[in-house]
């Protein structure tokens, strides 16, 4: 066991440095990406990253307010990103309708930009209830085909798991876990004929790792995870691997700070989108902000991602092709502790007993009098 367990460990790192230091930069300029979640949080920070590197980008959220918000900061980017370009006249016409009139209150808000070759959409918010999946699949049938699927959304609620309705755990394992699933279906048949795109999926430790505080997310968490390693075998079972590719990012945590502007020496140069065989160069600037990457991916200690330092890390294994990224990277040796008896590593990984985390049915009231409490 401890040989096998040598053996993973050494294979894992080999391939670790294969894919950092081999996998070729994938250019994103002119691709179409649709995230979920995307208008808070990580999602917003790759919506803004996606869009500084050209590509076009959908958005669907359920907060109004933060989409108008998002809208403002992509003019301000899209102006930045064709100031001086001569195939694209940034000229917004900015759209608000509501998506044909097929989609209920589906409103969505568009800004479209005069190019050479007609006008192009290059950002379309989206507002939506992913719980509801009649919804999702009236957008979908009105959408371009997607090259970038972005599953960031995620739903959790702010109380103790007993407190919880059924509606409630319904709608977390309907955004969390069934949402993923409607848009694999939807969009990986268009990827596979062209064998071209890529499926993100975003989660967090809970998807390797129970949560005695709320079983319902972290059941959501470990859903999402094994839907996207069948997803992961159905596309080499189609003959799709190696083209159509997958991206898992699991940090152990992520603040709920609000996400930053991104500063445009942050990213590569921006790529003409009308210009396919253009090559960003990064520069010392770019080589810089891969070594910070790298150093918070290879950090063995846990640690509180922000919204932004985690869409950098999900948005570098996006466009170098990478499969699995944990931070840190030994949330994945959790694996290897569930070869202990299960007594031992429930000590490891679970609290233990108190009055606060029993729920409030087995916790004796004091005012019934003492030595009357109930036992669980």
């Amino acid at each position: 066991m401890i040989f096998l367990l040598f053996v993973s460990l050494v294979g894992w790192v080999l391939w670790s440095l294969y894919t950092i230091l081999c996998y070729p930069r994938m250019l994103v300029a002119g691709k179409t990406v649709l995230i979920t979640g995307g208008a808070s949080g990580v999602g917003k920070c790759l919506a803004t990253r996606f869009l500084q590197q050209g590509a076009k980008v959908h958005v669907w959220d359920h907060s109004i307010e933060k989409l108008e918000q998002l809208s403002l900061e992509a003019q301000t980017i899209l102006s930045n990103n064709y100031k001086g370009d001569k195939n694209t006249t940034y000229n917004p016409n900015e759209k608000r309708d509501k998506c044909d009139g097929k989609s209920g209150d589906s409103e969505c808000f568009r800004i479209v930009c005069d190019t050479n070759a007609g006008p192009v959409t290059f950002f379309t918010t989206t507002v939506v209830d992913l719980a509801n999946r009649f919804q999702i699949r009236r957008l979908v049938s009105q959408m371009e085909p997607v090259d970038i699927i972005v599953n960031a959304a995620s739903n959790r609620s702010s109380k103790a798991f007993f407190e919880h309705t059924e509606e409630a755990i319904e709608k977390i394992m309907q955004v969390n876990a069934i949402c993923p699933l409607v848009l694999a279906r939807a969009f990986l048949p268009s990827m596979l004929h062209k064998k071209d795109g890529h499926f993100v999926t975003i989660t967090n430790v809970n998807g390797i790792l129970g949560d005695a505080a709320q079983p319902d997310f972290s059941a959501s968490q470990w859903a999402a995870v094994g839907a996207h390693e069948s997803i992961q075998m159905l596309i080499r079972r189609e003959g799709g691997c190696g083209r159509v590719r997958t991206t898992l990012f699991c940090p152990y945590n992520i603040s709920c700070s609000p996400c930053c502007n991104v500063p445009p020496s942050s990213c590569a140069a921006t790529p003409n989108p009308n210009a396919s065989t253009h090559v960003p160069s990064g520069g010392l600037t770019a080589r810089k902000n891969n070594v910070g990457i790298l150093r918070r991916y290879l950090n063995p200690i846990r640690y509180t991602l922000t919204p932004s330092e985690a869409a950098e890390i999900c948005m570098w294994a996006i466009l170098h092709g990478v499969e699995r990224v944990c931070t840190p990277y030994s949330l994945l040796f959790i694996a290897a502790l569930r070869v202990l008896p299960v007594p031992w590593f429930m000590r490891l990984v679970a609290p233990t007993a108190t009055a606060q985390t029993r729920p409030a049915s087995c916790v004796g009231s004091a005012a019934q009098g003492a030595g009357k409490s109930k036992e669980c």
